[in-house]
């Protein structure tokens, strides 16, 4: 799904088309009008609105919309988790005959998880919410628990059986990581694992080299491997024969049984306890590490330690640019200004905006990427440099986003007590002009002439502390001052509760 905010408001349908499954993604018109709704009175973005459905949900149980949007949000993950079990299954050679009957019931368990998003989300942190990169984690989150009530239901129904396939099968089957993995789980010393590692290799050399089938070894293909480990071990390993490499392969493969069978724990399933937050789950401490700067193989506090600096540094960066970048990124991340509008406010065609916004994107990322590499120790892929430009994106977002908000939130404090009343009855209670003219007892002019001194009594306090603190200027009656005037009404409902 490409669209923006589709993952809202559309629902996956299963069809079985002759000897294949097809999915239809079917949008719900009531949501999409919604959305559309919701997208023309504010710009937000996909992340704001999933913190604003979660938030609604937990303090009013009973939204039906806010139910069904993230209903939606769920769904959306169920085909590609029932896609992952079942290549994982496949995997593990643990599928039944009938792969489209696997399918439809992994895809159904999938969606099941999906039906109840407020009890979905219980364990959820709270606190999650306010970090950096946080609908990255939200989203790894969803998918991670609704993978893990999957093969929660597998266990309980079919369980994961290797009895099918002997030592010898598995061991064959088997990864080198995987087999590494097997023999550290059942708690064999480093130099047994190094030992037997070299086994298995010796073992898939001469299986490939004599083209044997696994079901089909006999005592000389054994020797053969054996020949061929004290060939390569020297004066490392006493010499062994046939018989004890074939101990050694049955003993990997059992190692492998072990590790595949061994009893999943859920993502409910309670760590450890916090005074000021309850019970936390494994499921809570999910982050999403491919979309930071690509270290998977950091801990999940050295994460977060990697993130403050990544920000930190982007933040000395931020403080360097010249006026001209500042209006542009203030423009796009804080007032989320479209290019058509940029270029109005500046006078330029769309194609210039969109250039220099492509140019000064281009060189954060270099000079991020040579700090990463320099002080991170960071191994710069393709893939990393993809993951570090959504990061930086992510943080444009938030830095000017939290800026903006900021500006917003001074501005209001200064307003008169009458004004803020006003504007409290009209953004918030949601009052039209007829009501509040009978419920303040004055005329329909004087009520549009409140409305219109205090929106812009508004309006020139957020553009001035824009101008001061980012030393450029705005155009009198120009987009920018416009769109400001369009963010109030959300500006204001947001800070009437944070303020509350």
């Amino acid at each position: 799904m490409a669209r923006p905010f589709e993952i809202f408001y559309t629902f996956p349908q299963l069809q079985e088309n002759a000897d294949r499954l097809i999915i239809h993604w079917i949008p719900d018109a009531k949501l999409r009008q919604y959305i559309n709704r919701l997208q023309k009175q504010s710009q937000v973005s996909e992340a704001v609105l999933a913190r604003h459905l979660l938030e609604t949900l937990r303090n009013n149980p009973e939204d039906a919309i806010a139910k069904k949007l993230l209903v939606a949000f769920l769904a959306s993950f169920s085909a590609n988790v029932a896609w992952r079990v079942k290549i994982n299954l496949e995997t593990l050679n643990k599928t039944p005959s009938d792969i489209n009957a696997l399918f439809q019931d992994l895809f159904q368990t999938a969606l099941e998880a999906a039906l109840h998003p407020l009890e979905f989300f219980k364990n959820f942190n709270q606190h999650r919410s306010e970090e950096d990169f946080w609908y990255a984690s939200f989203k790894s989150y969803t998918r991670h628990k609704i993978e893990g009530q999957v093969y929660d239901r597998l266990r309980k129904t079919q369980g994961f059986e290797t009895l099918k396939h002997s030592n010898l099968g598995l061991a064959a089957r088997a990864s080198k990581i995987r087999v590494q993995e097997a023999l550290q789980f059942v708690g064999q010393a480093e130099a047994q694992v190094t030992k037997l590692i070299l086994a298995w290799k010796c073992f898939q050399e001469v299986k490939k080299a004599l083209k044997i089938d696994t079901n089909s070894l006999q005592q000389e293909h054994f020797d053969a491997i054996a020949l061929r480990f004290n060939y390569l071990c020297g004066e490392t390993y006493p010499k062994v024969n046939g018989k004890t490499i074939e101990a050694w392969l049955k003993q990997i493969g059992a190692a492998v049984r072990s590790y595949v069978d061994r009893e999943l724990e859920s993502l409910d399933t309670p760590r450890y306890k916090q005074e000021d937050e309850g019970t936390i789950s494994w499921g809570d401490e999910i982050p999403d590490p491919s979309l930071l700067l690509g270290w998977d193989t950091l801990l999940f506090e050295e994460m977060k330690q990697d993130v403050a600096n990544f920000k930190n540094f982007l933040h000395y960066l931020i403080d360097k640019l010249n006026c001209e970048t500042q209006e542009l990124f203030v423009f796009i991340h804080g007032l989320q200004m479209v290019q058509t509008q940029i270029a109005e406010e500046i006078e330029k065609n769309a194609s210039t905006v969109s250039r220099h916004y492509k140019k000064v994107l281009q060189q954060l990322l270099s000079q991020l990427a040579e700090w990463a590499k320099q002080y991170q120790q960071v191994n710069l892929t393709s893939e990393t440099l993809n993951n570090m430009k959504v990061a930086l994106k992510e943080q444009l977002e938030t830095y000017y986003t939290d800026a903006i908000d900021r500006i917003f939130q001074e501005t209001f404090n200064t307003l008169s007590s009458s004004s803020w009343q006003f504007l409290k009855l009209y953004y918030l209670r949601g009052f039209a002009i007829p009501n509040l003219v009978k419920k303040l007892l004055i005329s329909q002019q004087q009520v549009q002439e409140m409305l219109t001194d205090a929106n812009q009594f508004v309006q020139e306090g957020v553009a001035n502390r824009i101008e001061n603190r980012w030393h450029f200027f705005l155009k009198l009656n120009g987009t920018a001052r416009l769109q400001i005037l369009t963010l109030i009404p959300e500006k204001f409902k947001n800070y009437v509760v944070i303020k509350n």
